[in-house]
């Protein structure tokens, strides 16, 4: 178990001095920052821009199609592995503010909302034990495949709820539809390559 932590650890650490990569952020450990210079898809054929109107969608030739999406300071995001969606992941509050995810599609008009977190959110708060007077934390985690991502649901840590800190994580299709609800230790075994550094610090502790 020491061995377990120390490793964890020193994934911790890397991803945090990973510099101008972004590698390893809040949720994902697939995740990029959005910025300027655009979040490519990756098959070419897309780019996310950070602007200051909010996100834009552009195309492999620079056009832009659609307005501006508008979207909180912090935030995170992972193309899909076929390049058609963006999962996004952003909080209304800095990292102690309250995390949500929208997943969008790319097309040629406009980046198009196909499901959020609140699904997942209405389950977690409504579970055995949960939090029903303070919204929950709502992260992607990464792609599992094509259509389906591993979602993380956590009760908020700065709160008056008795199960803060509290983790769940269930499988979604990119549509919204809760597939499966899994456990802290059968993530921790399950998707070890794709928790970021929020979810690694958690397991230092996990008995």
């Amino acid at each position: 178990m020491h061995l377990l932590r120390s490793s964890i650890l020193c994934v911790v650490l890397l991803a945090s001095t990973a510099g101008s990569a972004l590698l390893a952020q809040e949720w994902g450990a697939q995740a990029l920052a959005l910025t300027p210079d655009g979040l490519r898809s990756p098959d070419g054929m897309w780019a996310l821009h950070r602007t200051r109107d909010g996100l834009v969608l552009v195309d492999g030739a620079g056009t832009p199609h659609g307005a501006p999406l508008a979207i909180d300071t912090l935030a995170e995001a992972q193309w899909s592995p076929d390049s058609t969606a963006v999962a996004l992941t952003s909080s209304d509050g800095g990292a102690v503010g309250t995390w949500s995810y929208r997943i969008l599609r790319a097309t040629r008009n406009d980046l198009l909302a196909v499901s959020d977190s609140r699904a997942v959110a209405r389950v977690f708060r409504s579970r055995p034990g949960g939090c029903k007077d303070e919204t929950p934390n709502v992260a992607v985690a990464g792609w599992v495949s094509v259509g389906t991502l591993l979602i993380i649901a956590e009760a908020p840590p700065h709160s008056s709820c008795r199960d803060m800190g509290q983790v769940r994580a269930y499988t979604v299709t990119r549509e919204g539809a809760i597939r499966r609800r899994h456990s802290l230790e059968a993530v921790r075994r399950g998707y070890p390559q794709l928790l970021g550094a929020r979810l690694l610090t958690k397991y230092l502790w996990a008995s």
